[in-house]
């Protein structure tokens, strides 16, 4: 009650939560299942692994992210009690890669153009 000026009486709602799901994939069952199995693997690792400083320094919603409440009916993949193994070993580097160089979205034909333009007339 009170949370709108029309609104004279509580109102019972629905809380939606944000769940993060993913495929469960059989790494058994060809490469991709095996390469995407692995990277759900990774991510849980990361999450759990650092879980305490994204609560801490995080978005505000990882406050509210709690491990332990699973939907009722669903299962836990495979893949992700995979990356909760005490001796998991990440796969993806521990260093961020250097960034590669930025690409044009345009054609050849187009930056070559624009490119001629600029030369011609100036950008």
């Amino acid at each position: 009650a009170g949370t709108y000026p029309f609104q004279a009486e509580a109102i019972d709602v629905v809380a939606v939560k944000a769940v993060l799901m993913t495929f469960d994939y059989d790494p058994n069952r060809n490469a991709y299942h095996r390469a995407s199995c692995r990277s759900v693997s990774d991510l849980v690792n990361l999450v759990v692994s650092n879980f305490d400083e994204l609560k801490a320094s995080g978005h505000p919603k990882w406050q509210e992210v709690d491990l332990n409440d699973i939907p009722p009916g669903w299962d836990i993949a495979n893949c992700v009690n995979l990356g909760l193994a005490a001796d998991y070993r990440l796969e993806c580097p521990s260093q961020p890669a250097a960034p590669a160089p930025a690409r044009s979205l345009e054609s050849q034909a187009n930056e070559a153009y624009r490119k001629q333009i600029c030369d011609r007339v100036g950008c």
